[in-house]
């Protein structure tokens, strides 16, 4: 499974709903994770990704963006 997810990241596909039921949710119900935060680093990077976030209702209560030249 693991191996599964590196190729999807690899090759720049967005993660199957599946696979973000693994990852994602946990993060979001778990503690230390659900009291303490995460950082997502170029999670969504889809529309897909973005309509799951939405479907599950993960939506976080901060987001910050930073932008680099």
């Amino acid at each position: 499974e693991e191996e599964n997810i590196k190729a999807y990241l690899q090759d720049g596909e967005p993660l199957a709903p599946e696979i973000l039921d693994k990852i994602v949710k946990p993060w979001w119900t778990e503690e230390p994770y659900r009291s303490r935060g995460i950082v997502l680093e170029g999670f969504p990077s889809s529309e897909d990704e973005t309509v799951y976030m939405i479907d599950n209702q993960l939506i976080p209560d901060v987001v910050i963006q930073l932008n680099a030249e």
